[in-house]
């Protein structure tokens, strides 16, 4: 199976809005593509009927939920070594996902906080692009920001 051109061994993410994915699909606008990003996660098929890319799981088994991102276009049959969990949800073993991210309102997307040191908190974003980290830096001090998908290089 193919997706949008990306290899068997992965899901074609369409992370956030659906414009977003018109960035893989090479539809859409005049401006620059859209950053492509990759994480490897376990997907989640929640009662909500929704995919999810996996950061985090509730302390529960089998999993309710779990914390991460909402996965469009996922077709949890489509997978091998999906397993059904007596709640009705269904999990996966982890994915190499690829695809877009569409930012949110200030663009900043927050998955953890923790502290590093005496002074300095770290910050886990989804997806820790420039401004999003611009924008972090220039209202807490000091922090240490760090992002869950990984950017692609541009191109095909």
């Amino acid at each position: 199976m193919q997706l949008f051109g990306i290899r068997a061994t992965s899901i074609g993410l369409g992370f956030g809005l659906v414009a977003a994915g018109l960035g893989i699909l090479g539809a859409g606008s005049n401006g620059p593509a859209p950053t492509r990003y990759e994480v490897t996660a376990e997907l989640l098929l929640a009662s909500d009927g929704k995919v999810y890319a996996c950061y985090a799981y509730l302390q529960s088994f089998p999993p309710a939920a779990c914390g991460g991102i909402e996965v469009l276009g996922v077709d949890l049959s489509q997978i091998r070594s999906v397993e059904g969990y007596p709640s009705g949800g269904q999990g996966s073993r982890p994915q190499r996902l690829v695809g877009t991210w569409a930012l949110r309102v200030r663009g900043i997307d927050m998955l953890e906080t923790m502290p590093c040191d005496s002074t300095t908190v770290g910050i886990v974003l989804v997806a820790a692009d420039d401004k999003a980290v611009a924008w972090l830096t220039s209202h807490y001090r000091p922090i240490k920001v760090v992002g869950w998908l990984r950017p692609l290089p541009s191109g095909p």
